[in-house]
């Protein structure tokens, strides 16, 4: 098999993968996730201007200061500019914090991201890209690529669950089979980029380091100055901070035809997950309350 039909081979499978992995996010979500937050818009106004503002404003942060390194600089961009990953919903849920705002956030971004990824990328591309590059983020092209691997999927599996009535142990093999796929994604792209990325890690990896603490960090300031409990700075601040790595790397793969970009996005991974549960960990050894929404709002009616 040649370069090109082992790279051919990889993509079918990327796709193919992260189509399953956002059914499985969708068997997660039904609507009765989203009907404590009718009398509650101001945590999702808040969390929707760190996901669409202060996270891309991080980024184009990071960027700058790595103007020097387009394959960086880039990286960064395209990350900052994918929507919100399901994987901060399991984090929040961990964390004992406001489980319903993480999902109504991460469902909401996936929506507005259609017309706001190539907007962010593009805007970014102009900024970063060096003399010899002629990066665009097609956006009609983008659209059907969300469409089909984001909106679809997530719909069909809200349709399955509904239809399935779906219990305990489908819930749990939707988070399993989600996190696997998760696995397999990322083993797919560390195989078509490993000669970029075994060259480039420590290259990328203060890059990361230092993009996952804006966004942290900023995120959490903005929901603090808003009036926000800790329970919601926290779930504001994972939200905006975790991006869809798989879309990150079917934009750098099939979009651009760039899979090198992606690079920073792999490094980020493990970045995000560290500083993400380490402080999630420390809030639930800290005995926090759970908060899933609903007893949230019955203690306020009170």
């Amino acid at each position: 098999m040649d370069a090109l039909d082992t790279r051919s081979v990889l993509s079918f499978v990327l796709s193919v993968s992260v189509f399953m992995m956002m059914v499985c996010v969708g068997l997660g979500l039904s609507i009765e996730h989203f009907r404590a937050l009718t009398r509650q818009s101001k945590p999702l106004w808040i969390g929707l201007g760190c996901q669409l503002l202060v996270a891309p404003a991080c980024g184009f942060a990071v960027a700058w200061l790595y103007r020097d390194r387009p394959d960086i600089a880039l990286g960064v961009v395209l990350l900052v500019a994918a929507p919100g990953g399901a994987v901060a919903n399991g984090i929040v849920q961990f964390a004992r914090a406001r489980v319903d705002v993480s999902v109504a956030l991460t469902t909401l971004n996936g929506l507005l991201c259609m017309a706001l990824t190539p907007l962010i990328a593009g805007l970014g591309f102009a900024m970063f890209s060096d003399g010899s590059d002629a990066l665009q983020l097609h956006p009609w092209r983008t659209v059907q690529k969300i469409v089909l691997l984001v909106v679809l999927p997530v719909t069909l599996g809200m349709l399955l669950r509904a239809h399935l009535k779906a219990g305990s142990d489908l819930m749990r093999l939707a988070h399993d089979g989600a996190a696997a796929l998760v696995v397999v994604i990322l083993a797919v792209v560390f195989v078509s980029i490993f000669d970029h990325l075994a060259a480039r890690w420590l290259d990328n990896l203060p890059a990361a380091l230092l993009l996952c603490a804006l966004m942290l960090g900023s995120s959490h300031a903005a929901a603090a100055v808003a009036g926000l409990d800790p329970p919601l700075r926290f779930t504001i601040s994972i939200e905006a901070s975790i991006h869809n790595v798989p879309i990150v790397v079917l934009m750098a793969d099939q979009l651009l035809n760039r899979p090198e970009l992606a690079g920073l996005a792999v490094v980020y991974v493990p970045v995000i997950a560290v500083l993400a549960l380490s402080w999630a960990f420390a809030r639930r050894c800290g005995s926090v309350p759970c908060g899933t929404g609903a007893e949230h709002v019955a203690k306020h009616r009170g």
